[in-house]
């Protein structure tokens, strides 16, 4: 007589039928942030995101393609050495977690501050909802008060 099936998933079995898909996913999230470190993210970012992508960052919310192009666009401006590190990357399924690392020397104004001149570096984690291949939803949380101490515009 067979065993019975036990009523609950293995913890230690991993689902093969998800594996590819998130090996991909995984793929596509690496050359992103490569991408940005290059200042190719143009061609990038219509490989990876989805026409209505949205990305949530704090209490800022922004649409589309164009609105990422745009953020990029508007960091490399004040970074203009800006480099991403991939720390790591957990994926399941359509499900994709991206820890990651940027700095640059601030060479140019950000959010309405003149340049500081000064290095910095903060951490970042993005978690991006994935669909057909591409993320539709990003929400972004990054060490914004840690970065704006570095450049000198907040007290430490």
């Amino acid at each position: 007589m067979p065993s019975p099936k036990p009523p609950f998933p293995d913890p230690m079995q991993t689902d093969q039928t998800t594996a590819p898909a998130a090996e991909q996913h995984e793929a596509l999230a690496r050359r992103w942030f490569d991408a940005m470190s290059r200042g190719d993210h143009y061609a990038a970012a219509d490989e990876t995101f989805a026409p209505d992508y949205t990305v949530f960052m704090g209490a800022d919310e922004m649409r589309g393609t164009a609105a990422i192009k745009a953020l990029v666009d508007q960091y490399r401006a004040a970074f203009p050495d800006l480099r991403f590190t991939v720390d790591d990357v957990i994926a399941e399924g359509d499900r994709l977690a991206v820890r990651w690392t940027a700095t640059g020397r601030n060479d140019g104004p950000l959010l309405g501050m003149p340049a500081s001149g000064r290095r910095a570096t903060w951490a970042g984690v993005s978690c991006w909802q994935m669909a057909d291949g591409r993320c539709i939803e990003d929400r972004v949380t990054m060490d914004a008060l840690g970065m704006m101490q570095q450049l000198g515009a907040v007290p430490a």
